[in-house]
């Protein structure tokens, strides 16, 4: 009917054991408005071009978060960790660690690395059957790392780099 109410909410939990750090749990509810995958081509992650926004609802997913942030070397550098699940028509499990700040008066860093475990819940198109397969698109393996140093009051060097594992572009997972 084209009509849809949509509600999402978030709740959180923080725990602050010392002064410089926390622990906290989240869990929160997301939609996604009907049709916003129309012009994907099918897949699992959007209909067929055939589907029309009317015979569609919208994609609900719901998700947990358990992390954990932690300011060291007089609040000058901040190291994060947790652990998640994403939860709807697929499902996507992982963790994140990362450090960002600096580590003495003219050297910072930003560092990150993330897994994630993205699976096909259940999807089928005609006989071919993909649950359990990874999600297209998304690697499981992803991490960063960036880096200046102040040389001269009035100059900084700095570099990086940026790695993304293999990712899938087709739901059997034969095509990277």
């Amino acid at each position: 009917n084209g009509d849809h109410n949509i509600f999402s909410w978030q709740g959180a939990l923080i725990y602050k054991p010392a002064h410089n750090g926390s622990i906290y749990l989240s869990y929160a509810t997301s939609a996604n408005p009907p049709g916003e995958n129309l012009g994907q081509a099918g897949g699992a992650d959007g209909p067929a071009g055939a589907a029309q926004v009317r015979d569609l609802d919208p994609e609900r997913a719901n998700s947990i978060e358990l992390g954990t942030k932690w300011d060291l070397l007089n609040e000058r550098l901040t190291l994060n960790a947790s652990v998640f699940q994403n939860i709807g028509k697929n499902r996507v499990r992982g963790f994140e660690i990362s450090a960002s700040g600096s580590i003495t008066d003219k050297w910072d860093i930003w560092a990150g690395y993330t897994y994630l475990d993205p699976k096909v819940r259940e999807y089928r198109s005609g006989s071919n059957v993909f649950d359990g397969n990874q999600i297209k698109f998304i690697a499981k393996n992803s991490a960063n790392l960036w880096t200046t140093y102040k040389v001269h009051p009035d100059w900084t060097i700095g570099g990086g780099m940026t790695y993304l594992g293999k990712r899938y572009a087709d739901d059997a997972n034969s095509l990277e």
